[in-house]
């Protein structure tokens, strides 16, 4: 694990909207509803580029070299 960064946004956005098809899916018997995966990834990009709050923390799990 360590601290995520910017560059991580398009894996972190990728497992995300995975995981939201995944379970909305599963509770609704369907494929789920599109999701747009660039504006999750825009929203973590700008999350990770600014201080976060004092005592919070976005860490990443690592295989690899890359995120999991």
């Amino acid at each position: 694990m360590r601290p995520a960064l910017a560059e991580d946004a398009p894996a972190i956005a990728r497992i995300q909207v995975a995981g939201i098809r995944e379970a909305v899916g599963a509770a609704l018997g369907h494929e789920a509803p599109a999701i747009d995966g660039h504006s999750v990834e825009d929203t973590w990009r700008a999350t990770l580029d600014r201080p976060q709050p004092a005592g919070h923390h976005t860490l990443v799990a690592l295989h690899g070299h890359g995120v999991a």
